[in-house]
């Protein structure tokens, strides 16, 4: 458990280094969420039954953003494919590059 906290506070402390991209994230989710609230109008009954779908729709399109640059690097030097060895299970090491998709790398 302290190796994938450790892991986990890496990847953060290497995303927030690239002040740019994360940026971009929070700009992107901002902007986003002010549109949507601008196209569905200005009754305020309405803004408030879609404000949380439209709050998480957006912070996921954001979150999307990041997955390429996230793992690029991993994919280089070739430790995503530790990931998926048909003989081995799951490697740990590679949970917290894959929580924010939603899904696991699948093994052949």
């Amino acid at each position: 458990m302290v190796a994938l906290l450790a892991i986990t506070f890496c990847d953060l402390r290497l995303a927030w280094r690239r002040g740019a991209d994360t940026l971009m994230v929070v700009a992107f989710f901002v902007l986003g969420a002010l549109l949507f609230g601008f196209g569905l109008g200005g009754d305020p009954a309405l803004l408030a039954r879609a404000a949380p779908g439209l709050i998480w729709v957006t912070a996921l399109l954001a979150a999307m953003l990041a997955l390429e640059r996230m793992f690029a690097a991993d994919f280089e030097d070739g430790s995503l494919e530790g990931c998926c060895w048909p003989t081995c299970r799951w490697n740990w090491s590679c949970w917290p590059n894959a929580r924010p998709t939603g899904s696991l790398p699948a093994c052949p």
